[in-house]
Formats: C-alpha cells, sequence, structure tokens
C-alpha cells in the first residue's frame, strides 16, 4: 500500500509540476505577445506622431506660401492701379504748368486748385509706398531709367541726366515706370 500511495503522490506531484510548467510557459507567451503589442503600438505611435509632424510642417509652409502669395497680389494691384492713374496725374502736372505760364489772374487760381489736387495725389502714392524715381541731376540708371535722347554738354558729367521728360515711379525694388530722360556725354 506504501507504494501505491507514494505511486499516488509522484503521480500528484507530476501533475501539479505539469500544471506549473504549463502556466509558465503560457504566462512566457503572454508576456511575448504583450512585449510583441507593445513593439507594434509603439511603432503605430513613431508612425503617427511622424505624420503629425510632417502634416504640422506642411500647414506651416502652406501658410508661409500663402501669406507671400497674399503679399504679392497687394503689390501687384496697387501697380496696376496706380500705372493707370499716372496719365491723369502726368496730364494735371501739364494743365498746371499751362496755368501758371498764363499768368492770368484765374489761371493761377486753377494752377493752385490744380497743385493741390496733385498733393493730395502724391500723398495717396506715398501712403501705398509708391515713390518717384529721383532722377534729374543722377547718373544715369538703366534699372529705373529710360534714355530717349543725348547730348553732349561739357558742364555735366558722365551719363548724368540732366532733362527728366516723363516722371517714373518705383513701388519697394519695382519699377512700376521707368523715368524717362535725356543723358548728357
Amino acid at each position: 500500500m506504501k507504494k501505491q500511495k507514494n505511486d499516488g503522490n509522484n503521480t500528484l506531484d507530476e501533475n501539479v509540476k505539469d500544471k506549473s510548467s504549463e502556466e509558465t510557459n503560457v504566462s512566457e507567451e503572454t508576456a511575448e505577445v504583450q512585449t510583441d503589442d507593445m513593439e507594434v503600438k509603439e511603432q503605430q505611435l513613431r508612425e503617427l506622431s511622424d505624420k503629425y509632424i510632417r502634416l504640422a510642417a506642411e500647414y506651416d509652409n502652406f501658410r508661409k506660401r500663402t501669406q507671400k502669395e497674399k503679399e504679392a497680389i497687394y503689390s501687384d494691384s496697387i501697380s496696376v492701379v496706380v500705372s493707370a492713374w499716372l496719365p491723369v496725374i502726368d496730364n494735371m502736372e501739364r494743365g498746371m504748368q499751362s496755368a501758371i505760364s498764363l499768368k492770368s489772374e484765374d489761371a493761377v487760381k486753377v494752377a493752385e486748385g490744380m497743385k493741390m489736387v496733385l498733393r493730395q495725389a502724391e500723398d495717396v502714392m506715398a501712403s501705398f509706398g509708391v515713390k518717384e524715381v529721383e532722377a534729374l541731376g543722377q547718373t544715369f540708371d538703366p534699372n529705373t531709367m529710360e534714355a530717349v535722347m543725348h547730348c553732349e554738354d561739357d558742364s555735366c558729367g558722365e551719363n548724368e541726366v540732366i532733362e527728366v521728360l516723363t516722371k517714373g515711379y518705383i513701388k519697394g525694388d519695382r519699377v512700376i515706370r521707368h523715368a524717362i530722360v535725356r543723358v548728357a556725354n
């Protein structure tokens, strides 16, 4: 009987060992699955973080590009409008010069009124950043001036502008209209 009891105990011990070994194997497998799941989740997190960073960078680039385009459109529209008004301003200046040359009292009053309108037009253009090209007495600059006449004059310097036939205008670095000038030597 003792043998049977021993055999029963051995069988029992073996069953317990088998169960604990199975539980260990199951817990190891569970740990491996959890580790694999964690690695997959971390990889997904890295991918999503990378996508988010790229999306944020693309949005920032889009915002900057849109702002530059908007500024360019604004600058272009100012140039177009100013270009359309320049002949009107030129005619006002010619009319003022003609009225001054008449020297009658009425003509002088008309010239003063035209002068005030021209001053207002200059103020408006200045508010948009449009400036007159300084040409008279300056060295000829082909970037902002167009020479239509050339004369020999020893009293003037080399390539000096001696007469402005039509005023030129610029906005920042952009030429709206080149100054049309006469150049000496």
